[in-house]
């Protein structure tokens, strides 16, 4: 009858015409374990696979519906040289050409690469090694759209969140950002109601469903919420007050009674679980010396990407924020001549802007393998179609440090290649043989889960001071991940897609005469004016503007010192 099946996938192939494919889902950190049905070079179903003790077979829509962007008309399935088509062949021998001649010019260490977007760990270690051997070069990076890192040491499972009786929100909404998690958290308070849930960040992160007690603290204000909280209940710790030594004078939105409540929440927890967004750099100092003065367990999931950034870490390429940003700054001030990048959109996905777009003028060359259109498009000099999750088999890592195979059930595309094959065409060009390594990242782990090393504090504990707040009257533009606007287009989820991903507070909706469904504002900011998508959201507050992190609506790149929000004379028809 068709009546349990879901509707994109009805009447599209009777049992003998279809292959299934055990994989994990691609849209969020979280990974979760799926199987994809494929036909004819489609995938055209997601379901969940369950994992016995570890995985429910559980899907957010995103993951269940979200799979068609690899067959998404703005899918790149031609290569690009100069803005003129071309053959892959070709193309690829012009990159090979281009990074030759910067070789030749500007020697060792003159090409960067950046990472990001949806490879396996394999294949980031296939690039890695390239670079490192072929282009003689060290500069390559992951891209990152926050600033904080977690040490591998204070890793958590999703066994924590079964055993938690404290859970806290570090600046994300995990109904939002990794939708699975909130249903294993709602199942923990099914089953043990005294759980403790706790919100901080600059909007309210608990909810009907995951109710609990929220701290409205700027974003880059947390990690001394949370040291100051440590400080009211730790006076005499030597850790806590080294932790607190430069920011004991600096003042927060809370009540010292406030302070000390949470405080001794986060000393007394029996299983303390934090879910972490990673805006707040300075938090990953905080959670290791919280972690080190706590006498119970202590675990943090990282929530935020690229969604295989633990396995890009594993495959020897630097999580840290810093290097990508040194990389840029190196292209910038003319040090790097060449910039690739391998599924990285900087303008989409950096977070300084200015910066990225800086290097990409500045750069003789830019080379760019996507799935999707970049908003980098103006810049690129090369833009090569290259094969993404479900199209090669290899190991992703998700955010508990947990191993999964991802199958390859469907033929790339066009011209959309490996990355296997670019790197060993271009190594080819090169005159050099390419010969594989033993490398292997199951060689860090014990079953399927990354070994853990023993957590140990910074010898040097700072935070650091924020800069001046913004003028009274100013708007406050904050970002969210949210796993709807996670950049890949669906034409499947199109039709349950808004226009209206910005949010403001119900009373700034007001003032503005926008209704529960959302309107048009302009945006007055320091560098013009910006007509913007605006809906209202209870958990925002008043003279805050919250975009999605990483939207693919151009308008969000364009926020910087926004001044004020008013209604426009005219309206775009909704």
């Amino acid at each position: 009858m068709g009546a349990l099946l879901s509707a994109p996938y009805y009447h599209k192939g009777r049992p003998w015409n279809i292959e299934r494919h055990s994989t994990i889902c691609p849209h969020c950190p979280v990974g979760c374990s799926s199987l994809a049905t494929t036909r004819e070079s489609h995938i055209i179903r997601m379901e969940g696979r369950p994992v016995p003790d570890r995985d429910w077979g559980w899907l957010c829509d995103r993951g269940r519906f979200g799979y068609d962007f690899g067959y998404h008309p703005e899918r790149i399935t031609d290569s690009w040289v100069q803005q003129k088509t071309t053959s892959a062949a070709q193309a690829t021998r012009d990159v090979a050409e281009w990074m030759q001649r910067t070789l030749t010019q500007y020697g060792s260490g003159s090409i960067g690469f950046v990472l990001g977007g949806h490879f396996t760990a394999e294949e980031a270690h296939l690039l890695r090694r390239f670079a490192h051997d072929v282009a003689h070069t060290d500069h390559i990076a992951m891209v990152r759209d926050v600033k904080g890192y977690l040490p591998l040491s204070l890793n958590g499972t999703f066994e924590d969140v079964a055993q938690a009786d404290a859970v806290i929100f570090v600046g994300v909404d995990p109904y939002e950002a990794v939708p699975v998690v909130h249903l294993k958290l709602r199942d923990r308070l099914h089953h043990f109601p005294q759980l403790q849930v706790m919100g901080v960040g600059p909007r309210r992160l608990t909810r009907e469903t995951m109710p609990g007690q929220d701290y409205l603290i700027d974003a880059e204000d947390e990690a001394i919420f949370f040291a100051k909280a440590l400080a009211s209940r730790l006076p005499n710790d030597s850790r806590v007050q080294a932790l607190i030594a430069s920011i004991q004078d600096y003042s927060l939105p809370v009540s010292d009674a406030d302070l000390e409540v949470f405080g001794q929440k986060l000393l007394d927890a029996q299983h303390l679980t934090l879910l972490w967004d990673g805006e707040n750099s300075d938090m990953a100092t905080v959670l290791s010396v919280l972690a080190d003065v706590r006498e119970n367990p202590t675990a943090v999931l990282p929530t935020y990407g690229p969604v295989n950034w633990r396995g890009y870490e594993q495959a020897g390429i630097d999580p840290q924020y810093a290097a990508v940003e040194d990389l840029l700054i190196k292209v910038r001030n003319g040090d790097i001549h060449m910039l690739v990048l391998w599924g990285a959109d900087l303008l989409r996905e950096f977070p300084d802007r200015k910066l990225a777009q800086q290097a990409l003028e500045k750069a003789d060359y830019v080379v760019s393998a996507q799935v999707v259109p970049p908003l980098d498009m103006p810049y690129i000099d090369a833009l090569l179609p290259v094969a993404t999750w479900g199209e090669v088999e290899g190991t992703y890592v998700n955010m508990e440090g947990r191993l999964s195979i991802g199958a390859a059930g469907v033929q790339p595309p066009g011209q959309a290649r490996p990355t296997r094959s670019y790197v060993v065409n271009w190594a080819r060009l090169f005159r050099q043989e390419w010969q594989d390594d033993a490398w292997d990242v199951f060689d860090n782990a014990e079953g399927d889960v990354l070994i853990r090393a023993d957590a140990a504090v910074a010898s040097e504990i700072t935070l650091t001071r924020p800069a001046t707040k913004p003028a009274d009257g100013v708007w406050t533009v904050i970002q969210g991940a949210w796993v709807v606007e996670n950049g890949l287009p669906s034409e499947i989820l199109e039709p349950r897609e808004t226009e209206f991903v910005g949010r403001i507070s119900p009373d700034d909706a007001a003032r503005l005469q926008i209704g529960a469904e959302g309107g048009y504002v302009q945006a007055q900011t320091s560098e013009g004016s910006v007509l913007i998508a605006v809906r209202p959201d209870p958990a925002i507050m008043e003279h805050t503007l919250w975009i999605p992190r990483g939207s693919r609506h151009d308008w969000a790149q364009h926020l910087e010192g926004v001044l004020t929000l008013m209604r426009p004379e005219e309206v775009p028809s909704v």
